[in-house]
């Protein structure tokens, strides 16, 4: 029977988020989030992606009495982020951080726990809740409230066109092949 030793291979799963002000330390503070439980994280991956599918699915795939599960009155949010953001998030009330903040540290956790979605890249992505629209109809929806145009229109520069004329030289039979053969 072979055995193996884990311990480097599981890491406890502490994300440290630094740079976080409050009215406490106001050149920021680095404040440290350990894993939520095996239980937890499960209920947050089932959260996470019952939310996805109902976003998605306009409600289409899931039924109203499960839309509803995913509205929480404020008891029920507050436990949420306690869930997600552990006993750090008492601490980070006590310092005085502002509550766009929390909002902003709850989501980065909750993708990275739920959804295993690099908190790095949620980063360099800009803000985590930020996403593209989902369908051609959201895209043209966005397209034509940002006013987007093409840089052409914009400039002035008139758009390259295919000519009509041939390029054939003569002694060709005109099907095109000879040229691009030769």
């Amino acid at each position: 029977m072979a055995t193996y030793d884990l311990s480097d291979y599981l890491e406890d799963g502490t994300v440290v988020l630094e740079g976080i002000r409050s009215e406490k330390f106001a050149d920021g503070k680095a404040y440290r989030f350990a894993s939520p439980s095996a239980k937890v994280g499960l209920w947050l991956q089932h959260l996470v992606e019952f939310g996805i599918r109902a976003n998605l699915a306009g409600g289409q795939v899931v039924s109203q009495a499960e839309v509803g599960k995913l509205v929480l009155d404020d008891d029920e949010e507050r436990d949420l982020y306690q869930r997600v953001m552990g006993a750090t998030l008492e601490e980070m009330l006590t310092d005085g951080v502002p509550w766009s903040s929390v909002q902003k540290v709850f989501k980065l956790l909750l993708q990275h726990w739920g959804a295993n979605r690099d908190i790095g890249a949620q980063i360099a992505a800009g803000r985590p809740e930020a996403q593209g629209p989902v369908n051609r109809a959201e895209r043209r929806a966005q397209q034509k409230t940002a006013g987007s145009r093409s840089s052409r229109a914009s400039t002035g520069t008139p758009a390259r066109t295919r000519s009509r004329t041939s390029t054939r030289s003569s002694g060709t039979s005109g099907t095109g092949r000879e040229a691009a053969t030769a």
